[in-house]
C-alpha cells in the first residue's frame, strides 16, 4: 500500500474504504474520543484477524513495531515517522517511494560524495518516473 506526505504525517493513500467495509460488516468498531485536547479515532476488531496472506516473519515485524510504539505518545510517534528522509523527501500529497524507507540521514551521513551523488540521482529518477505514471491516464 502506498503511503503519501501529509501535513501531520505519512498516511496510507487507501484504506478509508476497507475501513468503512469493516465497519459495515460488523467486523470493526470505529469510535471517536477526544484526548487532551484532540481528536482520536480508534478502531476496535470485533473479531479475530484473518492472517493467512501473511508469513510468520511479517507477522513478527507488525508484533515487534507494536511493542516498540506501545508506550509512545502519539507525538513520539509522529516525530519518528516525520524523520524519514521519504517523508521530508516529497511534495504535499505525493506518494513516499518504497525505496525511502531504507535510508536515514544515520546512514546518509556516512557516506562519501560520489556515494551520496549516485543515491540522490537514484532517487530522482524513482521520483520522476513516479510523477510520469502517475500523469498518464489510468484505464
Amino acid at each position: 500500500m502506498p503511503y503519501r506526505r501529509l501535513d501531520n504525517r505519512p498516511a496510507p493513500r487507501y484504506g478509508l474504504q476497507e475501513i468503512q467495509s469493516l465497519v459495515d460488516e460488523k467486523a470493526l468498531f470505529k469510535r471517536t474520543d477526544d484526548y487532551l485536547g484532540h481528536r482520536q479515532d480508534k478502531c476496535i476488531a470485533l473479531r479475530e484477524a484473518d492472517l493467512k496472506a501473511f508469513t510468520a516473519d511479517e507477522i513478527a515485524i507488525v508484533d515487534a513495531h507494536i511493542h516498540d510504539f506501545w508506550d509512545k505518545s502519539a507525538k513520539q510517534i509522529s516525530e519518528r515517522s516525520h524523520d524519514p528522509v521519504g517523508w521530508r523527501s516529497v511534495d504535499e500529497k505525493q506518494d513516499i517511494p518504497w525505496e525511502m524507507a531504507l535510508l536515514s540521514d544515520e546512514k546518509l551521513q556516512g557516506l562519501n560524495d560520489s556515494e551520496r551523488e549516485r543515491i540522490e540521482k537514484y532517487l530522482d529518477d524513482v521520483l520522476a518516473n513516479r510523477a510520469s505514471q502517475e500523469a498518464q491516464p489510468q484505464d
